[in-house]
């Protein structure tokens, strides 16, 4: 059996790289120190790590048949670098500088980018992703992006809600003593007017957070509508005579002129004070008394109880009450 010769990979990569080798005994072909670079590179950028694989013949003599046999996940985004070709059979050392792990969180998706981009910006719009003006980031936009970083955009609008509102009008009503009383007559047809309030709305992600009122404008007034109510009395039967006071449970005005259930106004002669009131007692008895009152009644004439009569009052039947 032929005797297998065994080559050092630090010899193969110098045989590779086409060094002139002298190769005396017990002297090193090549020091760690001279083929660091290709052994132990140092990246440009702490941010993009160098993964280093050495390889041997068995890997295979293409580039697509040694990343086969690298022993971690090799992504497209991923700077590959052969430092020794795989077709002169000698095996080979494979750079892999990676690139950055960013998510971006954007609405309601959620994308997981591997990036050479230097800023929060330039990840964004290498990811079709850009900030427009109103948009909101959790960093800004000139920071240094970091493997594993975690990017969420919210997106900012604004537009204008123009919102009409109706303004009723209102009804103002007028006695008209030329119209009898109960009787009501419109002089003037009201009309509701019309508001115009224009809001700025503010939407994050399509989800409404603020509302502000821009304008407010009445853009039609409303039209009051005035109402005549009558005040004329329809009077029927008068009497003239004495007015008494009486206090009895539950009955407030007695006469033996006026039937119960009359509507009578009573006006006190002697000052003009007038009242309206129903007959719901019989009675008033004595010389020209026509009426008799509770209490209450006998003072709003102006009357005091101590006084006792009211020795001249005008009672009128009115018809309609």
């Amino acid at each position: 059996m032929k005797k297998r010769h065994i080559v050092s990979p630090l010899l193969l990569l110098a045989i590779a790289l086409g060094w002139n080798i002298v190769l005396r005994a017990k002297t090193p072909v090549a020091t760690a120190h001279d083929l660091k670079q290709y052994t132990a590179p140092e990246s440009s950028d702490s941010r993009h790590p160098i993964d280093v694989f050495q390889l041997g013949p068995e890997a295979g003599e293409t580039e697509n048949d040694v990343l086969t046999h690298v022993p971690t996940t090799i992504y497209l985004e991923d700077k590959v670098r052969f430092v020794v070709d795989p077709k002169w059979g000698l095996g080979t050392i494979v750079h892999v500088e990676r690139a950055l792990p960013i998510t971006v969180k954007d609405g309601r998706k959620t994308l997981l980018l591997r990036t050479w981009a230097n800023t929060v910006e330039e990840v964004l719009v290498d990811a079709n992703r850009p900030l427009a003006d109103l948009d909101k980031a959790n960093y800004k936009r000139t920071d240094l992006v970091v493997p594993n970083m975690t990017i969420v955009v919210t997106r900012v609008a604004k537009s204008q809600l123009t919102v009409k509102e109706t303004i009723p009008f209102e009804t103002v009503e007028k006695q008209d003593p030329n119209l009898d009383r109960g009787v009501v007559k419109v002089l003037e047809a009201g009309s509701n007017g019309e508001r115009t309030k224009v809001y700025e709305i503010t939407r994050e992600d399509g989800v409404e957070r603020s509302r502000k009122l821009l304008r407010n404008d009445v853009t039609q007034p409303p039209k009051n509508k005035v109402v005549l109510k009558g005040t004329r009395v329809k009077i029927g039967k008068t009497a003239t005579g004495k007015a008494t006071w009486y206090d009895l449970c539950c009955k407030k005005v007695a006469s033996n002129v006026f039937k119960k259930g009359t509507v009578i106004r009573i006006t006190n002669l002697a000052n003009g004070k007038q009242i309206e009131v129903t007959v719901d007692d019989t009675g008033a008895f004595g010389p020209e008394i026509i009426v008799d009152l509770h209490p209450s009644y006998f003072q709003q004439l102006g009357a005091t109880l101590g006084q006792g009569i009211i020795s001249r009052v005008k009672v009128e039947e009115i018809l309609n009450p």
